[in-house]
């Protein structure tokens, strides 16, 4: 067993491999959306990979992330063949790819991971929330009466969004410092549909949105959801996750709506409990001490 400098033309297809095993044994994805946008971009993360013949047993990405506040921590990401006791080496591959003295994070799907990571003197500082409920909801959006809701329109509303969507999301450690070459990279995707994102004017003021996303199994993802902070307090919030549910029923046709939602996000927990979502697992952050 070797560990190498994970490269897109050598190892891409032995790693799709390994990722279909972990999540058939798993039953969860083997990595989170934000690893693999960045599996193929050595410009935005540091990947290897454990090679056996010519497959690849194990797989490790650390992958900056920037603030709003301006500081930058690495999250790391460990994905271990079914059967392959390499999870603790693997740990150790990751972190001497994160810059000396930068802060790192470890994230973990599972129970497992989660045991292993604490085993070696990590412990949990987050929780990130996977939510469900079935659809449809039976309720549609009740717009403030100065909104005006739109869909997105490519080539036009990209610095609108970012801007409401950073404002939104200040201080967050993913979704608040996006940039446009982090939005382009996924308005890129096959799944992308810009109808699938709502808009809410105030004016010609972006005052949030909601975007959604349709996964291949019947599920509706509302996939990022944010209102500007001048605009909270007066429903907008409850009325975009309605709308982007609506869509994701009725024009889309997904039986089952998802999100992900920070469990330190009180007031989101509150809304989305209200609307009859439930935890169906939670992925956990890990750090050292």
């Amino acid at each position: 067993m070797e560990w190498e400098a994970y490269q897109p033309v050598q190892h891409r297809t032995a790693l799709d491999v390994l990722l279909a095993a972990v999540e058939a044994r798993d039953g969860l994805p083997a990595l989170t959306e934000y690893k693999l946008l960045r599996v193929d971009r050595p410009d935005r993360s540091r990947g290897s990979v454990a090679v056996a013949g010519d497959a690849v047993a194990a797989y490790v990405q650390a992958a900056p992330h920037r603030q709003s506040d301006g500081a930058e921590h690495w999250a790391i990401e460990i994905a271990v063949a079914p059967g392959a006791e390499l999870f603790h080496e693997a740990l150790e591959v990751a972190v001497a790819q994160v810059p000396g003295g930068a802060r790192y994070v470890v994230w973990a799907w599972t129970s497992e991971a989660q045991r292993l990571l604490a085993a070696a003197g990590f412990t949990a500082t987050r929780t990130l929330h996977r939510l469900e409920r079935p659809l449809p909801i039976g309720a549609g959006p009740d717009w403030p009466s100065h909104i005006t809701p739109s869909t997105f329109r490519p080539g036009i509303d990209e610095e609108a969004w970012l801007a409401t969507n950073n404002a939104a999301f200040a201080g967050h450690e993913e979704n608040g410092s996006i940039d446009l070459a982090d939005l382009a990279l996924r308005t890129a995707q096959p799944w992308f549909d810009p109808r699938g994102v709502v808009m809410a004017w105030d004016g010609d003021v972006l005052a949030g949105s909601c975007w959604t996303k349709l996964h291949g199994d019947g599920v509706g993802e509302i996939y990022i959801v944010g209102v500007h902070p001048e605009a909270r307090g007066g429903g907008l919030g409850r009325a975009l996750v309605l709308a982007g549910l609506a869509d994701l029923h009725d024009r889309q046709g997904a039986e089952v709506g998802m999100l992900y939602v920070d469990g330190a996000n009180e007031a989101a927990m509150w809304l989305y409990r209200d609307l009859g979502f439930r935890a169906v697992f939670t992925n956990c952050m890990y750090e050292r001490g």
